[in-house]
């Protein structure tokens, strides 16, 4: 147990944390206060690598979200530095590769303590492996679980299908990005449909706007 406590520290980067070690009781306190006000929400990722679609519209959701009422923090198995320095919430990183192996079960371990002691709500995730790992261990963490999904399976083998259908009795929510994924869904993955909602990739307008429309 003790050797997890120093694999958990390790891999959550506390320096990353809203609060500073060493901070005065009544300053914990008033920020535990705060906290309990706002609901937290996990974004969990398989990595931050580069910034695809899905990597950018997570951070692009994390940086629009007002803070004074939802509290947000990231979670991803790998991150570019240069990624790193440009989020301003919180970023745990739980390294591992592969599933049979002694890292994912202390990650596990790491990821559940995380969820317990910052007292998330919501863990939302994206891609494969952070959808069947990341949902599970969500779920047994007492976390809501809302699962994104992003494509129509194109990466999926027979495994994949089997635990999807585990983890889609266990979502309380599925976020579809367009009309089709969510049709991919209700037809392969049997999901009721009332279950789905689709949630559509944001437009920058202001990134539009300071495009030179004669050039582009």
């Amino acid at each position: 147990m003790e050797g997890m406590q120093q694999f958990s520290t390790r891999v959550l980067d506390s320096s990353d944390t809203p609060t500073t070690l060493g901070a005065e009781l009544s300053s914990q306190e008033l920020a535990a206060s705060d906290a309990k006000a706002r609901p937290h929400v996990l974004f969990l990722i398989d990595h931050l690598m580069a910034l695809g679609g899905g990597e950018t519209n997570l951070l692009k959701v994390v940086q629009l979200m007002p803070p004074e009422l939802v509290r947000c923090s990231i979670a991803t198995f790998r991150i570019k530095p240069e990624i790193r320095q440009s989020i301003s919430v919180p970023v745990y990183v739980f390294p591992w590769k592969r599933f049979f192996h002694l890292d994912a079960w202390k990650a596990a371990f790491a990821l559940r303590k995380l969820i317990r002691t910052e007292r998330v709500d919501i863990v939302q995730t994206y891609f494969e492996t952070s959808n069947l790992w990341g949902g599970l261990v969500a779920k047994l963490s007492g976390a809501l679980l809302l699962s994104s999904r992003r494509d129509m399976g194109i990466l999926r083998k027979t495994k994949h299908g089997l635990a999807y259908l585990v983890v889609n009795r266990l979502s309380d929510r599925v976020l579809a990005v367009s009309e089709e994924v969510k049709r991919f869904c209700v037809d392969a993955d049997r999901i009721d449909p009332r279950k789905i909602s689709v949630v559509y990739n944001g437009v920058d307008l202001k990134h539009i706007a300071a495009e030179d429309s004669q050039g582009n």
